[in-house]
């Protein structure tokens, strides 16, 4: 919730004419206005939905987009006008959906006075979003049970879609204790056991790669272990989110 909290702040500094009303309960509608397309006019934007549709409507000037909600649960939390790329002079509509305020989807927008087209959605829970302009990137951190996950993107000019730049490994880097002795592997195919890990002994979980991790041992080794072993309580303590 923490989270939602601050996107929301910082959204009511970004678009200062945002309103939101309620015409009779049902029906919900956000508006503001930014020159998106960069032509120095601003464009009215409008987000219209009925509480229990799985719909709403994305107005850009004359433009509209209907997009659909994952289930009739969700809701248009808010939006705010970023800048995905500040070596051009369009800028992007970010829109905030969430159904209970700690899973986030957030969906990217580009209108180029034209035409009103979808960027890409990026999805988590306990989410925070850092955009770094100058270069076209966006950081994007989710959380994953007991670590969180760091993924970067890019607006590529030739798609318009935003693309996650791959990485190797992800990084995990969070402490744990061995409940139950477990095996790690020097390769993820299970045919070389590095050491078999000792009860009441502290690992470090370091990588993630596909269902893999790569952990260290109390004594400095390193090997790879399944998530489902991983993730088995039984087997591990690791520090879980509430």
């Amino acid at each position: 919730m923490r989270t939602l909290t601050r996107w929301l702040v910082v959204l009511c500094v970004c678009v200062l004419s945002l309103a939101r009303a309620a015409d009779n309960d049902t029906q919900y509608a956000m508006r503001g206005s930014a020159d998106l397309n960069g032509d120095g006019k601003a464009e009215p934007i409008a987000i219209t939905w009925k509480q229990g549709q799985q719909t709403f409507i994305l107005q850009v000037g004359a433009q509209t987009l209907t997009e659909r909600l994952e289930n009739a649960e969700w809701s248009v939390e808010g939006f705010r006008v970023v800048d995905l790329n500040t070596q051009t002079r369009e800028k992007e509509l970010e829109i905030l959906l969430s159904p209970d305020g700690v899973y986030a989807a957030y969906r990217y927008y580009a209108f180029d006075g034209t035409t009103l087209s979808r960027l890409g959605e990026l999805t988590g829970s306990d989410t925070y979003v850092e955009i770094v302009g100058a270069g076209g990137f966006l950081y994007f951190r989710s959380s994953e049970s007991f670590w969180q996950l760091t993924q970067k993107f890019t607006l590529n000019p030739k798609t318009r879609r935003l693309e996650e730049v791959p990485q190797p490994f992800y990084y995990v880097g969070t402490p744990g204790t061995v409940k139950q002795s477990q095996p790690i592997y020097a390769t993820r195919e299970k045919k070389t056991v590095v050491a078999n890990l000792q009860v009441n002994s502290d690992i470090e979980v370091l990588l993630k790669l596909g269902d893999w991790y790569l952990m260290k041992s109390t004594t400095g080794l390193v090997g790879w272990i399944h998530e489902k072993d991983l993730t088995n309580q039984r087997f591990f303590e690791l520090p879980y989110a509430d």
